[in-house]
């Protein structure tokens, strides 16, 4: 068996095999570099909304690919040059699979969380009673939010699409297709934070030009018979009755050690159930709903989570530098993305900057408002 060897520094990562470099990644907010053998290489360059993309063998440029908010120019070898309009594109796919009947259509590009926020708060404002809505998921998770959230709207899952977008809304016909939402979007509301301190929920209800004053229109949870009683089975198999759910991963925020996990369980003192993201998204809200208290790491889940009167604690780090955006520091992370904006009028959940050097004090905090009750039903 070949068995490759990974070393990982802050903005690098670099594979050996037998000693020798195989394949080294370099990378940042505005770049992306991969070398394989020093031979061939992959360069990315992301600067105002433009990304820039090299394709070398030996250091001379094969291809070269400028990607703009509309447009894509290719170039290769310098002999062969190609224009691509996103937008052209895209209508020629969405022409194909989307049936003329539907006079609105959703297209869910974002993760759980924004999805979870679109679905709960603004999807209803888009539409009037002689609408005929089409929801298109292009992943699963957002399948079950559909049906947790909107079981009544028609829904389809497709493929990513090809090109990313900058558009609010492309007509195609009468149809009107609004894009949930563009990469700009979250690129201009980060660059937002990173000056001030704003509700990211008010940014997707301003994205539209909404008032997000119309909280009776919301639409609940529903979660059928059938995840109900499969969820009280598994407890009854187990004989659990009290425990404290856990959901500790995200992929946004800095990770917390597993360390500190294995001492917070341990001080608890109660059962605990971890997240298993390979499970269906209504089991997991709904086992969770069943739990004494619910732990989470800062991520789009911990949003879905909230929805409910379980009490919730919800740790916060910082987002990390990942390709296209910056790092925010966790003191602006939970003001902008806090669960209590959300929820205002909940009084049971609780909000932690995480510090590696604070975890003792961080965990005795849990345990303490676990046992004063704030934490518990």
């Amino acid at each position: 068996m070949m068995v490759i060897d990974k070393e990982l520094d802050n903005n690098s990562e670099i594979y050996k095999f037998l000693g020798i470099t195989i394949c080294k990644i370099n990378k940042d907010y505005n770049y992306k570099l991969k070398s394989i053998l020093g031979l061939i290489s992959k360069e990315k360059y992301f600067n105002d909304y433009t990304e820039t993309v090299y394709l070398k063998l030996l250091n001379i440029t094969l291809c070269k690919r400028v990607e703009t908010l509309d447009n894509i120019d290719t170039s290769i070898l310098k002999l062969f040059k190609f224009h691509t309009s996103k937008v052209c594109e895209e209508k020629k796919y969405l022409k194909k699979i989307i049936n003329p009947r539907y006079n609105k259509v959703f297209i869910l590009k974002s993760n759980l969380g924004e999805t979870y926020l679109f679905l709960k708060y603004i999807i209803n404002e888009l539409i009037t009673c002689d609408d005929l809505p089409l929801i298109l998921a292009t992943k699963k998770s957002q399948i079950s939010l559909i049906k947790m959230l909107t079981p009544n709207f028609k829904y389809k899952l497709i493929k990513p699409l090809e090109y990313e977008l900058n558009n609010k809304i492309l007509k195609i016909g009468e149809q009107k297709i609004y894009i949930i939402y563009p990469l700009k979007f979250y690129i201009d509301t980060e660059n937002k934070i990173q000056k001030t301190n704003i509700c990211y929920l008010d940014e997707m209800y301003n994205y539209f030009r909404i008032s997000n004053g119309n909280k009776h229109n919301i639409n609940k949870i529903h979660i059928t018979y059938t995840t109900k009683n499969d969820v009280n089975r598994y407890l009854q198999d187990r004989n659990l009755g009290k425990f404290i759910f856990v959901a500790k991963d995200a992929t946004t925020t800095s990770p917390i050690s597993n360390t500190f996990w294995e001492k917070l369980e341990q001080a608890i003192n109660i059962k605990v159930i971890y997240n298993d993201n390979n499970e269906e998204l209504s089991k997991v809200y709904y086992l969770a709903q069943k739990a004494v208290s619910i732990i989470s790491l800062r991520s789009g889940l911990s949003e879905v989570l909230s929805d409910g009167d379980t009490p919730n604690i919800v740790l916060y780090t910082d987002f990390k530098n990942r390709y296209r955006f910056k790092r925010i520091d966790q003191k602006s992370v939970i003001k902008s993305y806090s669960i209590k904006n959300i929820e205002p009028n909940r009084n049971n959940i609780t909000e932690i900057q995480y510090t590696p050097s604070e975890e003792d004090k961080i965990i005795e905090g849990i345990v303490n408002t676990i046992k004063r009750g704030e934490g518990v039903k």
